[in-house]
């Protein structure tokens, strides 16, 4: 009897050890987690309309170039992250829309926060849906951004098609948006918008899961499927040991020709 239970605690170490050296299984997505902020206060890999300019880590447009979207092209996000920037809209009417974007896809298909541009505005969570642009849900209340001290941050939680937005002024936050369900873009880049208004946009940064890091070639010497070659990039990849799986492998990241 002491035998057989010295077999069985042999067998449970053994165990124990197996799964410390060889833990369970990932899936590919799980190893494709990773959190990187993805602004720096140049704006780089971003794609610009006309007229937004950047100066000191602002990002805006001017009155003669009211409309534009911009975004940033080189991670398309998914599953569950979160995407927030400080805003500020200088129109006077609830026409005038400042907007964060988020799971865009092309100009046609993607979702957005938008501000009007009154101290009795109209905030409305939308999605662009070809040539139509419809409302998901209307705030009940007001919320502008008409403040430069401090800014208002507009925080977006996307978690697998649930959607929370959060506006914090003054340390304060005011839930805009709870639980909303909407599943029908489940992933895609991060940007901003005007429309018939003038915004200023900064400290954006995105925290959760990406895929496709996008790296642009600095050197026309490097073939394409050459391997260990050393370049700089403007992206910072950090882990986050809450939500980030123990390796990134070299076949989440992709070099853009």
């Amino acid at each position: 009897m002491r035998v057989l239970n010295r077999r069985i605690m042999a067998l449970f170490v053994l165990c124990f050890i197996f799964l410390s050296v060889f833990p369970a299984a990932t899936s590919l997505a799980d190893e494709m987690q990773y959190n990187p902020t993805v602004v720096s206060d140049k704006f780089e890999g971003w794609v610009m309309a006309a007229g937004f300019t950047v100066s000191s880590g602002i990002l805006k447009n001017s009155w003669s170039n009211i409309n534009g979207t911009c975004y940033y092209d080189n991670v398309i996000w998914s599953g569950k992250y979160t995407y927030q920037a400080n805003i500020f809209n200088e129109g006077g009417n609830d026409a005038n829309k400042v907007c964060l974007i988020f799971n865009y896809i092309d100009s046609s298909k993607y979702y957005y926060i938008s501000f009007g541009g009154t101290n009795t505005n109209t905030v409305q969570l939308m999605k662009k849906s070809g040539t139509s642009d419809i409302e998901i849900k209307k705030y009940e209340g007001n919320y502008p951004i008409r403040t430069r001290s401090p800014y208002t941050t507009v925080k977006i939680d996307y978690d697998n098609g649930v959607i929370n937005v959060k506006g914090i002024k003054n340390g304060s936050e005011t839930v805009l948006f709870e639980n909303v369900n909407d599943t029908t873009y489940t992933s895609g880049k991060v940007g901003i918008a005007t429309s018939s208004s003038v915004g200023e946009f900064s400290n954006i940064s995105v925290k959760g899961n990406g895929t496709n890091i996008l790296l642009n070639k600095l050197s026309s010497n490097i073939s394409e499927n050459e391997e260990g070659v050393s370049v700089s990039t403007n992206i910072k990849i950090l882990f986050d040991k809450e939500i980030d799986s123990a390796s990134l492998t070299k076949n989440n990241i992709i070099m853009k020709t």
